[in-house]
């Protein structure tokens, strides 16, 4: 018999290795739903009426001197938001910073800051109304809702998928075009979003948390309801439980709106400029695009702790309630506590053996929150913050104390004094490496004093379909790129045909591609995306 070639070989090989992987990921898709067993606080939460409160141990100055401390260890001056609740009200409250560092507005009770992704569970909680009202339902596949859109990947089409898998990011969904311009371009229309959803890839792996689940949730509600998903937020949510300081719309901080901030490599607050700044009307998304206080979020969360009712009033049906706090699907992630599962809009940790229901939420440009409630001690918390270099380790040593601490007065302390030690050489970390050479990153490059193509040659319109548009034009001594909301402060050239762009809240490198004289392509190979040239600059 005669051998095949080795290219034939190889070939084979690779087919091999291919078919097995798509059986793997078919069977990985129909198996991904592992839902983790529930906590014996979960199963029993409003099974009655009669949930109890635990009375809280902690002193108000105690608490106090906590905070205080935590912060000066951490050197945080960000504006902050600090408040403990329980199912009838606030216990304590705390509130710290500046609205904004430049203008030096104290943070107050009315303070409202970007919360990110911990709209997520009030989207869900919205959906969740929805479809008690006969509106929407969990289990129906989305193509009833959203007849467009049409996934061309085999694995996504076959799943079916419904409500519930985006609630608990249980879908695969993946698509880096999606992610860039619903969170940093903001170029967009709908139809253009169902068409990339339509094209979006498989991520192979278990229940993974996504933005994406919950943009595509926002389409379904707008097509279903045609109104917005602010307006629908607006009437459900922040209306009837008094959230007057929650907004879907990005505002002033002249408006007691706290303004995201960077640290500097010298450790000072920066306020993000207004043309850096990424949270415009069109990044705001389902996934991420509340801005409230504290004190309204605490509402929101009492509204769990009441099992469902306001004021005498039942907004959400106790078996809707115990369907959002029910694992839904297994999560695997790391973070502050020990995450378990995803209910509806929530995620399921254990504190120890303490179980907690939270969503927290971040943003690079200069946001952190934390939100989260027991269902065994009837208690709540809420922090906000308006900078997010520090404030994870500010906001986990202080949720870690009053979770300790209402278990345990004996250990609460030493906890919290081993966690300082350990997240302070963190931040040392992180300021020393990841900080500094971000800021510096744009002229930390030798100057390269003779270029052969002139700066007039790189300006002009490029374009992807997926991805959209990118628009360069000269400076007198540089070029000027825009990509949306992305606008670069400055840019310096590197070689001939290569430049590192600042655009406010990071930088990213350029490359050219030459044919001949002309500039044909450009690409940030950071991120691996390009654009074709389809226009010439004027």
């Amino acid at each position: 018999m005669t051998p095949r070639p080795r290219f034939l070989r190889v070939i084979a090989g690779i087919a091999l290795i291919t078919a097995v992987a798509v059986l793997l990921g078919f069977f990985a898709m129909r198996s991904r739903r592992s839902v983790p067993e529930s906590t014996p606080a979960l199963v029993g939460f409003c099974a009655n009426t009669a949930n109890e409160t635990v009375a809280l141990p902690v002193r108000d100055t105690e608490l106090l001197g906590v905070i205080e401390r935590v912060r000066s260890e951490f050197s945080d001056q960000s504006g902050m938001s600090f408040v403990l609740f329980d199912r009838d009200g606030i216990l304590f409250e705390h509130y710290a910073g500046s609205v904004q560092s430049a203008s030096g507005i104290a943070v107050d009770a009315e303070t409202a800051f970007y919360i990110a992704s911990s709209t997520k569970s009030l989207i869900a909680t919205t959906v969740l109304m929805l479809c008690e009202r006969g509106t929407l339902a969990l289990d129906v596949p989305l193509d009833r809702y959203l007849p467009a859109l049409h996934f061309k990947h085999p694995l996504l089409s076959e799943k079916k998928m419904t409500l519930r898998h985006l609630l608990c990011h249980d879908t695969g969904i993946s698509s880096k075009a999606l992610e860039i311009r619903t969170s940093m371009s903001g170029e967009w229309d709908t139809q253009t979003l169902v068409d990339l959803f339509g094209e979006a890839g498989y991520t192979f792996t278990r229940p993974q948390y996504s933005n994406l689940n919950y943009i595509l949730a926002g389409l379904v509600l707008e097509q279903v309801t045609g109104e917005t998903w602010q307006s629908l937020l607006k009437k459900n949510l922040f209306a009837p439980l008094g959230m007057n300081r929650s907004f879907s719309k990005w505002k002033s901080p002249s408006e007691n709106i706290a303004a995201p901030h960077m640290l500097g490599a010298d450790r000072a607050l920066y306020a993000v400029p207004s043309r850096h700044n990424l949270l415009q009307s069109n990044t705001l998304f389902p996934s991420g695009g509340v801005i409230a206080s504290a004190r309204d979020l605490s509402r929101y969360v009492r509204l769990f702790l009441n099992c469902g009712e306001v004021g005498g009033k039942r907004l959400l049906s106790i078996d809707a309630l115990r369907e959002a706090i029910t694992p839904q699907a297994r999560n695997s992630g790391g973070g502050l506590h020990e995450y378990f599962g995803f209910g509806l809009g929530w995620e399921l940790a254990l504190h120890d053996s303490l179980t907690l229901i939270t969503h927290g939420g971040s943003n690079r440009v200069g946001a952190r929150a934390y939100m989260a409630f027991s269902p065994e001690l009837g208690v709540g918390l809420v922090i906000l913050s308006n900078e997010n270099v520090v404030t994870p380790y500010v906001q986990g040593a202080l949720a870690q104390y009053v979770w300790d601490r209402l278990r345990s007065a004996d250990t609460a302390t030493a906890k919290l004094d081993e966690n300082l030690e350990r997240w302070k050489e963190k931040v040392e970390a992180r300021m020393a490496g990841r900080l500094e050479a971000h800021m510096s990153f744009v002229f930390d490059y030798p100057d390269e004093p003779e270029h052969r193509t002139p700066l007039h040659a790189f300006a002009g319109t490029y374009r992807d379909h997926a991805y959209g548009t990118v628009v360069v034009s000269t400076t007198p001594d540089s070029l000027m790129v825009e990509y949306g909301n992305l606008v670069s402060a400055r840019t310096k050239r590197i070689t001939n045909e290569s430049f590192v762009t600042d655009f406010g809240i990071q930088s990213e490198p350029i490359d050219f591609k030459m044919s001949g004289d002309n500039v044909v392509r450009m690409k940030f190979p950071s991120i691996g995306i390009g654009f074709e040239k389809v226009e010439a600059g004027k």
